[in-house]
């Protein structure tokens, strides 16, 4: 309904206050993009105010110009709809199998779990490296029966969900406002990096906020109408959204938002007979609902510590991430609001790092959306815009890596909805008593700014975001140059890859179950030992991580043919490195004793070097990354490695430690590097002066956390930085070992 023409006093005052809320914001927004988060902070904070002031009922009903949305679509709006989702779907669907690059580890789990549904599986709940509902997985594997295997059917399923939520999201926009606003509202969702992002990748999060709109949409309609249908399909779309990410979890709290405001939209006294006749509808919705989610709820019932095991995992509250409490909440809650317009999201997979999820523009038309609603924000359908903001991003408040972007994909209806609140409110002020002309002048000049925040959005994702130095590794890109590299060399080749590599499930889907390839172990190695022999192949493939380039010197010093290929990525930093050993040199290596060369290693399965070692072996060097646990030990333990070391050349030696855990380094019985961080894996060098002939080096690591790693190298007085040579290092026998044990120091820890 229209309102009435204000008195020219309060119009004016009105315009006044707005024009400067408006330009406070602006200013606010470009100090933050400089960064400069106290000196944008009160005029963001005084802007909202103050546009929220001049939106009061007091001065003004900011209502659509049009009134409410009354009529079927025009002829006009569907052809704009239409070539609004095919500008959508290109922009989601042009080159899904190269952008984003590579293939994040969920994308290629959620591919082998709708495999698995393929062959005859039958999940409710997927538990493992997923922990989710298995519904996704069955619309998934839907796809790959139509459109065949490979990322692009996975990706293609999320760009399809991305792109529907578009038409959704007009027809809600276009119920509550005027439909150049509605128009503009849509095309900045369309072109929203954001939006973009999580439509491009295969993970099921992007499901939410189209689902969330049908279920927004399927209520307004039983709220206006009380027919039945309505009710059962808002009970049909929450019910699989209860089935899809966790963080749908909290979208009915928006529906009670929503369905208080509608109650109370004609004043309080008639909220209840308002409320009454929606009560009884709504159980026609619990019963759909509930008979979609009667399977998962009876899994929750049998297993709830598999079901909540995620959200547990990540949750502020966990003990495991030693979190304040109550600061984390307060700090992740400022994180979230400002991750819009100062510093978003630092992931590569779901942000350019660090920069904010909005272009300035959109920014902008936030904040004023944000006041807009507040003005109204106990009324019907501002309460339920704001209320959606707000529950929707809990899931990325009440969990840790804030600010967080994928968790807070929920919000993304929410947030456009309020850009068009903003853009509403602007639409009435510049167009209050005034000619069509002025009209449609305001709307053209708001859809072409809507253009060009999109175009900008777009234009970020596909040359700064897609292509970002850190989106290579982030989407885990050298698993899939890892997995090609080596799939030629099935059967022409032994292959022995890093234990890093082997059977992880971006590998498997590449190269299938049965691909021949075994393990790389470094103590099994240099040389082969006895009961590893050469393969009948021509040459063994080596397929090592970046710091094990390092060994290629102990490789050539036993076989002379071996050669080194380094495999880099776009942007020139080492992924992996391949060495090629032909067999005759592993059946025949040119240093015959070299089997006796090298370190003693003791492991003890403790923290503390208590008892007899658990393991006591000859290792050929000591540069190690303990992912598997059959390397050495599972969990927590400590290692010593022990050696003669010869020295041809007096002088100073410098040593360089790379470790993941508290570390003694001696020489002589003289600490050379001592380290007493965990997970603080850069190098520490020290020099030390050493004589010609025999010196005892001994290594104390303590193995705890991720990281787990240790890398000794060392550099001679008129040499490079390398291994040490497997001829100049001797173990101590097992007698030695145990005599010197009980006075080596213990490292210290912090």
């Amino acid at each position: 309904m229209k309102t009435g023409t204000p008195p020219t006093f309060r119009r004016a005052f009105r315009l006044i206050v707005f024009l400067i809320g408006v330009c406070a914001i602006a200013y606010a927004q470009w100090r933050w993009t400089e960064l400069r988060l106290t000196a944008g902070l009160f005029p963001m904070l005084l802007g909202i105010s103050l546009v929220a002031l001049s939106g009061m009922p007091r001065f003004r009903d900011p209502g659509s110009p049009e009134g409410p949305f009354r009529r079927r679509l025009t002829l006009a709006e569907a052809c704009f709809l239409f070539a609004l989702v095919v500008a959508a779907g290109s922009v989601r669907f042009i080159g899904l199998d190269h952008i984003p690059p590579g293939g994040f580890f969920d994308e290629v789990q959620n591919h082998l779990v709708a495999e698995g549904i393929l062959k005859g599986d039958r999940p409710i709940f997927v538990a493992g490296a997923s922990q989710m509902p298995a519904l996704f997985f069955y619309f998934l594997a839907g796809a790959i029966a139509v459109a065949g295997k490979g990322l692009t059917t996975v990706r293609g399923l999320s760009a399809l969900f991305g792109t529907l939520t578009l038409p959704a999201f007009y027809l809600i926009a276009r119920r509550a406002f005027a439909w150049p606003v509605a128009a503009a509202a849509a095309i900045l969702l369309a072109g929203s990096r954001w939006h973009i992002t999580f439509s491009r990748v295969g993970f099921v999060t992007i499901i939410g906020p189209m689902l969330e709109i049908l279920a927004v949409l399927c209520l307004w309609k039983a709220l206006e109408t009380r027919r039945r249908l309505f009710f059962l399909l808002l009970g049909v779309v929450v019910g699989v959204g209860l089935q899809t990410y966790y963080s749908f979890n909290l979208f009915p709290a928006v529906m009670v938002i929503a369905i208080a405001s509608f109650a109370g939209r004609n004043g309080w006294k008639s909220f209840g007979s308002e409320l009454r006749p929606v009560l009884r509808g709504l159980g026609w919705s619990a019963l759909a609902a509930g008979f979609l989610l009667f399977p998962l709820a009876s899994f929750v019932v049998r297993h709830p510590k598999e079901f909540f095991e995620r959200s547990n995992t990540v949750a502020i509250w966990n003990p495991a991430h030693h979190l304040p409490w109550p600061g984390i909440l307060w700090q992740n809650t400022a994180a979230h609001l400002l991750m819009f317009n100062y510093r978003g999201d630092e992931n590569p997979r779901h942000n350019i790092p660090g920069a904010p999820l909005l272009n300035p523009i959109e920014g902008c038309l936030l904040a004023i959306g944000l006041a807009a609603a507040l003005a109204r924000g106990w009324k019907w359908p501002q309460a339920t815009w704001l209320g959606w903001f707000f529950v929707m991003l809990l899931p990325a408040i009440l969990t840790i890596e804030a600010p967080q972007a994928h968790r807070a994909v929920g919000a993304i209806p929410a947030v456009y909805l309020l850009m068009g609140a903003g853009l509403q409110y602007v639409l009435a002020i510049a167009t209050e008593g005034a000619r069509r002309a002025r009209f449609i002048l305001v709307a053209a000049l708001l859809l072409a700014a809507s253009v060009a925040a999109a175009s900008q959005d777009v234009w970020r994702y596909f040359r700064i975001q897609a292509v970002h130095p850190l989106a290579w590794q982030a989407f885990e890109g050298d698993y899939h140059a890892i997995a090609r590299f080596i799939k030629p060399f099935a059967n022409r080749a032994e292959i022995r890859i890093s234990p890093l590599f082997y059977e992880y499930p971006i590998l498997r889907f590449h190269l299938g179950d049965g691909f021949p390839y075994q393990r790389f172990r470094l103590t099994h190695e240099l040389p082969r030992a006895a009961a590893q022999p050469a393969g009948r192949t021509e040459e063994t493939l080596y397929v090592l991580e970046p710091f094990q380039k390092e060994l290629f010197p102990l490789f050539q010093s036993l076989y002379p043919h071996a050669r080194l290929e380094e495999h880099r990525d776009p942007f020139g930093r080492l992924m992996f490195v391949g060495i090629f050993v032909p067999r005759e040199d592993l059946e025949h290596p040119s240093d015959t004793q070299a089997g006796q060369r090298g370190f003693l290693g003791a492991y003890y399965a403790n923290e503390g070097w208590q008892g007899a070692p658990a393991i006591l072996r000859r290792d050929p060097t000591v540069l190690f990354h303990f992912h598997f646990e059959q390397e050495a030990l599972p969990g927590p333990f400590t290692a010593d490695w022990a050696a003669n070391l010869r020295v041809e050349q007096p002088g100073a030696y410098t040593f360089q430690l790379a470790t993941s855990g508290p570390t003694v380094l001696l020489v002589d019985d003289q600490t050379v590097i001592a380290t007493s961080d965990f997970e603080q894996v850069s190098p520490r060098t020290s020099a030390i002066t050493l004589s010609e002939g025999e010196h005892r080096l001994v290594i104390r690591y303590l193995k705890k956390g991720y990281a787990s790693t240790i890398q000794l190298l060392w550099q001679p007085p008129s040499g490079e930085r390398s291994v040490i040579p497997l001829r100049l290092v001797s173990p101590l026998s097992r007698e030695e070992y145990i005599q010197l044990r009980d006075r080596l120091p213990l490292p210290q820890t912090r």
